[in-house]
């Protein structure tokens, strides 16, 4: 019963409100673009162009793995479907 209770506090940890995850969400895709030089329309509107998908992908990863974030939020946050988030977090983990 304390390893549930602990694994509950633990998950509780990562998890934020609606709108604490928004501004979580919106604070990365904005440090990771001002750090890459990329404007956050072109990301957010799935643009392939250049380096702009692999950026994307890494705001992806950060938002799952560490924040635990949805990947369907985190899809519609970076203009890509839930699948695409989803494949690229599997490639991920086998690079």
């Amino acid at each position: 019963m304390e390893n549930i209770l602990k694994e509950a506090e633990e998950r509780a940890k990562h998890q934020f409100s609606i709108v604490d995850r928004q501004k979580k969400i919106e604070e990365l895709i904005h440090r990771t673009c001002v750090k890459e030089g990329v404007n956050p329309i072109e990301l957010k509107g799935g643009s392939r162009r250049g380096h702009i998908p692999a950026i994307r992908m890494e705001i992806a990863g950060r938002l799952v793995e560490e924040h635990g974030v949805l990947m369907a939020e985190v899809a519609r946050s970076v203009g890509v479907s839930t699948s695409a988030i989803s494949k690229a977090l599997k490639r991920r983990k086998s690079a």
